[in-house]
């Protein structure tokens, strides 16, 4: 038979062209530069030496198929440069030191292409501790329960590919995962796994069909997941219990509730739901009916809920509670407010950065944020930057030093020694030494 090939020389690179030249593959060296080239040509080469078949191998793992003499040093070779598994499918004499490099080199998936009958239960191992999914590879009776528990763990969904489910195995994957319900057949998608599921993930909920749904199961869900409200199908199971315990885990399961005038129960039990759904989350306040009640327990939880309330019912009361639980509600107090001093002093108390919707700030509330937020002195004004309020800006964070325009001796000495990487921001040459004297007191202090 002709085989077509030419080499064709320029300086350093070699090219291999296409011609009839049968004569060629006695030669070793024309050989070699010809798998260099392409491993495949191989299957050309008349008389195979070592390095001929080394630099093929190298070249394409797959050229290991027309290797006549498959040595375990070139079998290993063509497994280790090959990262697609496939080299292995071409060892004549396979054992298992070269299934584990196979494994060892390509990932567990490479379990598919070694025989069934050498898939020794290290080997299984092996394979799913690198992908979960070689699973699916072993047969029925390597498909230990312990083999197979080993898969959930990085994969729960692997149960999908057990050839044998059982109770033992559908409970152990959907305690790993509840979403692996998905992939339970439907013999094995009893009560108690399905309620395992929901108790693992409430989204898990989505996957249990109208007739595998109880009232158990659907509280389990809400428990987990408030928002698995939204799966549940029949309206026996939409009780004032379920739909509490939705909205103790999530507040914002309020707004998939039942139209008012569909709900099954007392209008009482709504009531009550509003104000557990703003407990738990005091910005669902926009999605829900507003009474005083209702109103107070969510700026409780949350101040920033206030920018959902009426100005016309927020009393002084209100926002106080809700500038003490965060101090940048003061942005959504009335005008007529805005200058109230208790709300002010207590929003810049709670966070300093709530002095910038403090219209007219006083020398006390100015200290009041600076000694919450030593960084806030960078929005006060340099006139107002007075001795007190810079010393109580540099005592909460040495920081604050950069924006004192002229800074005492004392005032830079108590910055470092809150924070010795502001002396950064001492500029005058004569207040360096005591402010490093000072540091170093600290150090050695620190030190005793």
């Amino acid at each position: 038979m002709k085989y077509v090939l030419r080499v064709v020389c320029y300086t350093q690179h070699i090219h291999i062209r296409h011609i009839y030249m049968t004569e060629c593959w006695s030669d070793p060296g024309f050989c070699l530069v010809a798998v260099q080239y392409r491993g495949s040509y191989l299957k050309y080469v008349e008389h195979q030496t070592p390095e001929i078949c080394r630099a093929a191998v190298q070249n394409d793992p797959t050229s290991l198929q027309f290797v006549q003499d498959q040595t375990d040093e070139i079998c290993v070779l063509a497994i280790q440069k090959d990262m697609d598994g496939e080299a292995i499918k071409h060892v004549r004499n396979l054992t298992n030191e070269l299934c584990v490099r196979a494994i060892e080199t390509c990932g567990g998936d490479v379990l598919h292409e070694i025989p069934i009958g050498m898939h020794t239960p290290e080997l299984c191992r092996m394979a799913v501790l690198s992908d979960p999914w070689a699973l699916g590879a072993c047969s029925e009776d390597a498909q230990t329960f312990e083999l197979c528990l080993l898969a959930f763990r990085k994969q729960a969904s692997t149960i999908s590919v057990v050839k044998k489910q059982s109770p033992e195995l559908c409970m152990a994957a959907v305690q790993q995962s509840g979403l692996a319900i998905v992939d339970i057949h439907e013999d094995y998608r009893t009560h108690d796994v399905c309620l395992a599921a929901v108790k693992n993930d409430g989204n898990a909920l989505r996957h249990v069909s109208p007739k595998e749904q109880t009232l158990d199961i659907c509280l389990a869900a809400v428990k987990q997941n408030g928002l698995a409200l939204n799966h549940i199908h029949s309206m026996r199971h939409h009780t004032r219990e379920v739909h509490l315990a939705a909205v103790n885990q999530n507040g914002c399961a309020i707004e998939l509730f039942l139209d008012p005038a569909d709900w099954p129960g007392p209008p009482e039990w709504l009531d009550e739901l509003y104000l557990a759904a703003v407990r738990q989350n005091g910005m669902v306040l926009d999605a829900v009916p507003q009474t005083d009640e209702v109103r107070f327990a969510a700026v409780q939880q949350n101040g920033m809920a206030l920018k959902f309330v009426d100005v016309i019912h927020q009393t002084h009361t209100l926002c106080l509670s809700a500038v003490k639980q965060n101090g940048l509600a003061l942005q959504y107090i009335s005008r007529d407010m805005h200058d109230d001093y208790d709300l002010c002093i207590a929003a810049v108390s709670q966070n300093g950065l709530a002095l910038r919707y403090v219209r007219k700030p006083t020398p006390g509330m100015c200290l009041a944020a600076v000694m919450q937020n030593g960084m806030v002195l960078e929005h006060i004004p340099d006139e107002n930057k007075t001795e007190p309020i810079c010393m109580g800006a540099v005592l909460q964070d040495g920081h604050a030093l950069q924006f004192v325009k002229s800074p005492t001796l004392n005032i830079c000495i108590q910055a470092c020694r809150q924070n010795r990487n502001a002396l950064r921001y001492v500029h005058d040459p004569g207040m360096h030494a005591p402010c490093l004297q000072r540091i170093s007191e600290g150090r050695e202090n620190f030190s005793a």
